[in-house]
C-alpha cells in the first residue's frame, strides 16, 4: 500500500467508524446512570485499544518460526527458513504499510478521537 493512500484511509476509516458507532448504536435506549456521550466514548476507546491489539498481534507473525507445513514442502528447517527469507525479499513491502500497520495506526487514531472529546468535555 502506498503512504498516500495508507493515512488517508486510516484517518478516513477512525472518523467513520466513530461516526457510525454514534448514530448506529443507541446510547439512550440502554437507560444507563452515564450520560450517551461518555457511553459513546467508552466504545470509541474500546474499538481503538482492540484495533491496536489485533494490529500488534499481526505484526506478530513476521517473527513466527516456520510451520510443520512450511518444513514439509521445503524438506529441512533450514530450507524453510530460507525459503521464507528469500519470499521476504522478493516481496520487497514494507513491513508497516500493510493491514497490520493499518489497523494499528487506525486504532490510534479512534484513541486520539477519543481524547480529544474527552478534553473538549472537561475531562
Amino acid at each position: 500500500m502506498r503512504p498516500l493512500t495508507f493515512w488517508i484511509s486510516a484517518v478516513s476509516a477512525s472518523l467513520v467508524l466513530s461516526g457510525v458507532l454514534a448514530l448506529s448504536f443507541h446510547f439512550l435506549a440502554l437507560s444507563a446512570v452515564q450520560p450517551a456521550g461518555r457511553l459513546w466514548m467508552l466504545s470509541v476507546w474500546t474499538l481503538g485499544v482492540m484495533m491496536i491489539c489485533f494490529g500488534l498481534a499481526g505484526f506478530t507473525a513476521a517473527f513466527s518460526p516456520p510451520g510443520v507445513r512450511e518444513v514439509a514442502e521445503q524438506g529441512s528447517v533450514t530450507a524453510a527458513i530460507e525459503a521464507r527469507r528469500e519470499a521476504s525479499r522478493s516481496h520487497a513491502a514494507s513491513p508497516f504499510y500493510n493491514f497490520a500497520g493499518w489497523t494499528t495506526v487506525t486504532g490510534i487514531l479512534l484513541l486520539v478521537i477519543y481524547f480529544i472529546v474527552w478534553l473538549r468535555s472537561g475531562g
